[in-house]
């Protein structure tokens, strides 16, 4: 596996637990299921991301690596799990073998 492969894997990974957090936010059912707090955590992480990717445009990789960009990631994929616990879901596991 190259970088490049695992790069646009790991940008499809997260592109795909922000859409499920914002299923999570604008689905009123699935809405009502989480508490205001937990809604308000993923709005602001997901705010965060976009503020982050606005910032970005132009700025280039040094000031990406620098950014933070790991700790958004993790909340991200941690609010992802902490909303398929309370909706009766199991995280689907990583099935792709890594590299070694």
């Amino acid at each position: 596996m190259t970088n490049r492969f695992q790069a646009i894997r790991e940008g499809a990974q997260e592109c795909e637990a922000r859409i499920y957090l914002e299923a999570a936010l604008t689905d009123k059912a699935l809405r009502a299921k989480l508490s205001q707090e937990m809604a308000s955590w993923i709005q602001q992480a997901l705010d965060e991301r976009i503020r982050m990717c606005l910032n970005a445009q132009g700025e280039g990789e040094p000031w990406f690596i620098s950014s933070g960009w790991n700790a958004r990631t993790e909340v991200l994929f941690s609010l992802a799990a902490e909303i398929s616990r309370k909706l009766g879901r199991e995280p689907t596991p990583n099935l792709t073998p890594r590299a070694q």
